[in-house]
């Protein structure tokens, strides 16, 4: 049935084509609208699920040192590192992570849920060997003398945890307290966040 027919325009036809569109137009928007209502649940679905597994922590997992080991008890977390000649306990909301150098660091969970790259530890430890058995005054100024840290200038002495060391406050974004200690022919190094009072992180140490 041709559209136009000796000049005159076939309005039978004409109507055919018009209602044939609308139904296939019709047909479309319907699916489209049903398709985005399934990709909206299953969205809703998949973020639903991560939030249920991030409350439960499932995938936060402790990146220890080579060689350490971790006990996790409800008030404590309890890190031994033999090698390194430590024992430590920490609050066990803590986090243990592991930088390149092999020192234990130890985030809020909070940064690790949200992969916060920047977010610094809250606190740290590491040690190195001390095979001269220098005092601490000794090993500092040698290394003051090799590095040029005029900040150690400044140091104060404390006693923690049962040792006697030193602790310096060292500026930058976010400012620290390094505590320093000489124990069992090794330099321990101990951090923290200057806003975060060391005994409510860490709540012993033990060097061996």
């Amino acid at each position: 049935m041709p559209f136009i027919t000796q000049g005159k325009t076939n309005f039978k036809y004409l109507a055919i084509v018009l209602i044939v569109a609308v139904l296939v137009g019709a047909g479309i928007f319907l699916y489209q609208q049903d398709l985005d209502k399934k990709t909206e649940i299953v969205y809703q679905s998949s973020a639903n699920d991560q939030s249920v597994d991030v409350l439960k922590d499932q995938d936060i997992k402790d990146i220890l040192p080579a060689g350490a080991s971790i006990e996790v008890k409800t008030d404590e977390k309890i890190i031994k590192n033999i090698a390194r000649g430590y024992e430590i306990s920490i609050l066990p909301y803590l986090v243990v992570r592991t930088n390149e150098a092999g020192a234990a660091d130890f985030y809020g969970k909070e940064g690790i849920i949200n992969h916060c790259v920047l977010c610094p530890s809250i606190a740290s430890i590491f040690s190195e060997d001390n095979l001269d058995n220098l005092t601490l005054d000794q090993w500092m100024e040698k290394m003051n003398k090799e590095y040029g840290f005029l900040y150690w200038d400044e140091k104060e002495k404390v006693s923690i945890y049962g040792y006697s060391g030193y602790k310096i406050k060292v500026e930058g974004d976010p400012a620290n307290y390094y505590y320093y200690f000489a124990e069992h022919q090794k330099i321990f190094y101990v951090t923290t966040l200057t806003d975060v009072e060391i005994g409510k992180v860490i709540k012993n140490i033990v060097f061996n």
